[in-house]
């Protein structure tokens, strides 16, 4: 029986948004009395973004400034630059989380109390002037999948994979990048990633703070990646499972080709046109001396 009353007073406590709690107070000339004490317990808590214009924070598949979460539930929030910025620091109630967020994602410890996130950007400038094409396929459970929406940023460009599960951006520069994956509406995948010159060969490897570094060498002009979705539904990130440069540009400092079969090419078709203007020439001028 007494079993029953306690986990009925648990449930009460749980369930009800002001529980009276009495505590008892001795009346010094009489011994007895009672203090009735009401202790609020709510059900929900508010999560409230402070950014400087350069972030946007998504929780399931909605960005806003502000979030209404379960009392002592663990929600997990996407914190993406936009406007070609960058995450610099992130405070949570004045304690510094930066390092706490990974390729992205912050998942939030069971919520008490109502929240606070600060977010300080700071401008992502291109290492250098160079472009590239990025393509791929998506895949998950190694079958590409189709109708994917994928938005990468900085500079926001967007593109939906054909029926191969193929994608394709031009003129995406280096640096820093996300890219959001989005099926139904519904965000399936995020990912982090940096674009690096300057390589030997082409390489990727995840660096700090869950960001998948790809170096590639100068002259690369294009580069095909592989990525997978998770099968998960709570794992929303986005890995690469290879990534390969198909075509190089030309060395703007390398001399012009010589005794290469395009020069050879254009030779020929150079000396054919010289004959074929002498030999109307030629005729030419032999009709004006019979005339004469």
């Amino acid at each position: 029986m007494k079993r029953c009353i306690c986990a009925l007073l648990c449930l009460l406590l749980l369930g009800s948004l002001a529980l009276p709690v009495t505590a008892a107070t001795l009346d010094p000339n009489t011994g007895s009395g009672s203090v009735i004490i009401t202790a609020q317990v709510p059900y929900e808590h508010t999560i409230t973004v402070v950014t400087d214009g350069g972030a946007e924070v998504l929780l399931g598949d909605n960005a806003a400034d502000r979030f209404t979460v379960d009392r002592l539930s663990s929600p997990e929030l996407i914190i993406r630059g936009q406007k070609n910025h960058v995450i610099k620091s992130a405070f949570l109630n004045g304690e510094d989380i930066t390092a706490a967020i990974d390729n992205g994602f912050y998942l939030f410890s069971p919520v008490f109390e109502d929240k606070t996130l600060t977010l300080i950007t700071e401008k992502s400038t291109p290492p250098d002037n160079l472009r590239f094409t990025v393509k791929g396929t998506v895949t998950q459970n190694g079958k590409p999948v189709k109708d994917v929406e994928l938005e990468l940023r900085s500079e926001p460009k967007t593109d939906t994979t054909d029926r191969n599960g193929a994608f394709r951006f031009e003129d995406v520069e280096s640096g820093h990048h996300s890219l959001t994956a989005l099926l139904g509406g519904k965000i399936v995948g995020y990912m982090e990633f940096e674009l690096v010159s300057g390589a030997a060969e082409v390489n990727f490897s995840i660096a700090d703070g869950g960001v998948t570094e790809i170096k590639i060498p100068d002259d690369t002009a294009t580069i095909d990646l592989i990525l997978k979705l998770s099968d998960d539904e709570d794992n929303r990130e986005i890995s690469i499972a290879d990534v390969k440069t198909q075509q190089t540009r030309p060395d703007p400092d390398a001399p012009p080709p010589t005794g290469s079969s395009g020069g050879l090419q254009l030779w020929l078709a150079l000396l054919g046109i010289s004959t074929g203007v002498l030999a109307v020439t030629g005729v030419a001028e032999k009709k004006r001396k019979k005339q004469q």
